[in-house]
């Protein structure tokens, strides 16, 4: 089985939940949680959270151990994870000479679930902004120099072992960079700084070429941080003009979506059709959408709420995030919210058709208004995939070489249809 496919099988069923659930909101599990601005949860009970440290949980949060780091790093700086499996995950940052002063940069790796963790060779003249691993062995990182505007990004195709340049230190920034599969993703970039000027571009090849897409955008260019929906062509990016931005079709058109509450976005963290939304601003609200974004309303965040610093969400049941508190004094609490009694429906359909190109498969859904979970067996009965698709899309299209050749079945509820796979 590929990368592209989606690794669960089971059938997604879209989430409705009525305001007042969601006006609910979180709850803290922990109010004097240390300083943490990275927070990945691979399933729902375990949890890993960094900064000066690497903590893990496995009990949802409810207790958190210090995990050993290698020898001779101390007091880091883990500003960014990565987890592509439960098993191997990533954490980068910076660590200063203790003699000197100065900074340097520290990406390590970890094969067993944080047992262990190994210091991985990089360019110690850089540090560390951001890491994305979309498999354990493809894998991109965002750097900057300690006194440099710019920045630039690395890859590796060998879990770490060996990096390249993949796009040289420049003085224009780079935002934020996110890959939905080893090779294909988006990167932001500074084109102008006066007024500021955002480069959306989309790549297919590991960065080997960039095609720019901003296509329904309008000033300021969004900037800031990705998220991509999983298994999905989707991709969101928050500007700092108060929208939110969404592409399904890989970039090539962009729809904007207002947040009537939030004036500045910084963030937002996608799991199929749950998301929050978040910005720098102290706040005692989340914004929150259960329908793949088609509609954003509000959480209340515990104890008058505070600065999101980071959002993990593990599963559609469950969500955690990390909030700097600013009154009184100052510290981080640990907050977790989690899926209220809701209304569960299957899309309804009626009707699927196959068409065939030369390089790929097209199922065709009618009609297509809602989220639902496409399945594809085998002739024995085999689950080859489950692709979750959003609510706007039309069609689902398989490409060839991601697949093996054969014949197969493709079914959303109780309808179903045959088609094959040729080389």
């Amino acid at each position: 089985m590929t990368r592209w496919f989606h690794p669960f099988l089971v059938l997604f069923m879209a989430c409705v939940l009525t305001t007042s659930a969601l006006a609910q909101g979180w709850k803290s599990l922990d109010s004097t949680f240390p300083k943490t601005l990275s927070l990945v949860f691979t399933s729902n009970d375990t949890g890993y959270a960094a900064w000066e440290n690497i903590l893990k949980t496995t009990d949802g949060g409810h207790h958190f151990t210090a995990l050993s780091l290698p020898s001779g790093i101390s007091l880091p700086s883990l500003r960014s994870m990565s987890w592509p499996t439960a098993n191997v995950g990533y954490a980068g940052g910076e660590l200063q000479n203790a003699t000197t002063g100065d900074y340097h940069g520290l990406l390590l790796k970890t094969t067993d679930a944080g047992a262990t963790w190994k210091r991985l060779a990089i360019d110690s003249n850089y540090v560390i902004w951001q890491i994305d691993f979309p498999s354990p062995s493809f894998g991109y990182a965002l750097e900057s120099t300690v006194t440099s505007t710019g920045n630039r990004v690395i890859k590796t195709d060998d879990g770490g072992a060996t990096w390249t340049v993949a796009i040289p230190d420049s003085p224009n920034s780079i935002p934020a960079l996110r890959f939905r599969t080893e090779t294909e993703g988006f990167v932001a970039r500074t084109v102008a700084k006066e007024p500021i000027e955002i480069e959306v571009d989309y790549t297919n090849d590991g960065l080997a070429t960039m095609t720019n897409r901003v296509k329904g955008m309008n000033p300021p260019a969004p900037s800031s941080v990705y998220a991509f929906e999983p298994s999905d062509d989707g991709a969101w990016l928050a500007s700092a003009d108060g929208y939110l931005y969404r592409t399904t079709d890989l970039g090539m058109q962009w729809k904007k979506i207002p947040i009537a509450n939030e004036p500045f976005l910084q963030a937002i963290a996608l799991k199929r059709n749950i998301g929050f939304e978040f910005s720098s601003a102290s706040s005692p609200i989340m914004n929150m959408t259960t329908d793949y974004g088609q509609t954003w309303d509000y959480t209340i965040l515990p104890d008058s709420g505070g600065v999101v610093k980071a959002v993990s969400i593990p599963s559609t049941r469950n969500a955690y995030a990390i909030v700097r508190i600013l009154s009184p004094g100052t510290g981080y609490q640990l907050i977790k919210w989690s899926s209220p009694q809701a209304v569960r429906s299957e899309a309804p359909l009626s009707s699927l058709r196959v068409t065939y190109s030369n390089d790929a498969v097209v199922i065709e859904l009618s009609p297509a208004h809602l989220p639902q979970s496409l399945e594809i067996y085998d002739l024995l009965g085999r689950t080859e995939a489950t692709i979750e698709i959003s609510a706007e899309a039309p069609s689902v299209t398989i490409q060839r070489n991601r697949i093996r050749a054969g014949f197969y079945i493709a079914r959303i509820g109780s309808r179903s249809v045959k088609f094959v796979v040729t080389r």
